[in-house]
């Protein structure tokens, strides 16, 4: 049986003027390449199967300190979605396509 998880390689022939647009548009985000192709596939693929857009992050995964600080007070952990409480983006190990992390929940890129 097959990894699903296995990475392929795939070549492409692009314009250098899509190349170069894609290469800014990675930057801003502040992702290789690879990683931004990746994303905006996923995020297509998303879409094609009737997936809604995941929706932005609210903010970004609670830092240690903040998780530290929410169990010594009592209070509640923001999550990425923006619920307050237990989230499985802040509980469990979330989804990594090359490098991007993404709630299994929520479906919201998280780091």
């Amino acid at each position: 049986m097959l990894n699903p998880d296995h990475e392929q390689v795939i070549y492409l022939r692009l314009p250098q003027s899509l190349k170069e647009e894609i290469k800014k548009a990675a930057e801003t985000d502040g992702l290789s390449i690879n990683s931004w192709v990746v994303n905006v596939l996923r995020l297509r693929l998303r879409e094609r199967q009737g997936f809604p857009p995941p929706p932005p992050a609210q903010r970004a995964l609670p830092t240690p300190a903040e998780a530290l600080h929410s169990y010594l007070t009592d209070e509640p952990l923001v999550t990425p979605c923006g619920r307050s409480g237990a989230c499985p983006g802040t509980t469990d190990s979330p989804e990594v396509l090359h490098g991007v992390h993404w709630c299994r929940e929520c479906g919201i890129r998280i780091g």
